[in-house]
């Protein structure tokens, strides 16, 4: 009796959220194996907007940036959203990085699959830490590194970096290193991490 009664919960399907049906794609009395889908559904609110960020910009985008967004089929209307993903790596085909937007839908005006243009207010730094980009190499995972001397030793050990924009012959750097730390600048690539450096006045030849 009780595995009766426990088949007969499987004739409900339940949703995990509100949504609509898209497609359905079985019939009532249907044999239907495992695992094969039912119907196709569907929450339009709230909806999510995806747009493709080059990889010059996405260092730029943070989650919670805000963003304003217009759709081709709605010309009189705007929408606002914030950032909800930013995916890790970038796609093959596109080389861009896909940025997730969340956006409110009242009146199910959006439907999925429209064509959206996305304004995004990208971060601006007003005061920033760059190095030259010589300066950095990469690490046994490919990670970019720079040296940086021990204050109070003649020593120097890898520093893990988080890069940002490039500006000329220097770049940014988001994370890993403050204002005021000595970094190498020439030889790095032949050091190991706690290596003793010999430092050497620019111009002078050394000894």
């Amino acid at each position: 009796m009780e595995l009766v009664k426990r088949r007969l919960t499987y004739t409900r399907l339940l949703s995990p959220y509100d949504c609509g049906i898209v497609e359905q794609h079985a019939q009532a009395g249907e044999f239907v194996d495992t695992g094969s889908p039912v119907v196709s559904i569907c929450s339009l609110d709230p909806l999510t907007v995806e747009a493709g960020i080059p990889d010059a910009e996405i260092m730029r985008i943070r989650e919670g940036d805000p963003a304003s967004i217009t759709f081709s089929a709605l010309t009189s209307a705007k929408f606002s959203g914030a950032v909800t993903s930013i995916a890790p790596v970038a796609d093959a085909a596109t080389r861009t990085f896909t940025v997730e937007i969340s956006i409110d839908n009242p009146g199910m005006k959006v439907k999925p699959g429209m064509v959206a243009w996305v304004n995004l207010a990208l971060s601006t730094s007003t005061e920033a830490v760059t190095i030259p980009v010589t300066a950095v190499v990469k690490d046994e995972d490919g990670r970019p590194v720079a040296y940086v001397v021990v204050a109070g030793t003649d020593r120097a050990e890898a520093r893990r970096l988080q890069l940002g924009r490039a500006f000329g012959k220097e770049i940014e750097v988001l994370d890993g290193l403050s204002v005021g730390e000595e970094i190498v600048i020439d030889g790095q690539h032949y050091l190991e991490s706690g290596q003793k450096i010999h430092r050497v006045k620019e111009g002078k030849p050394t000894p």
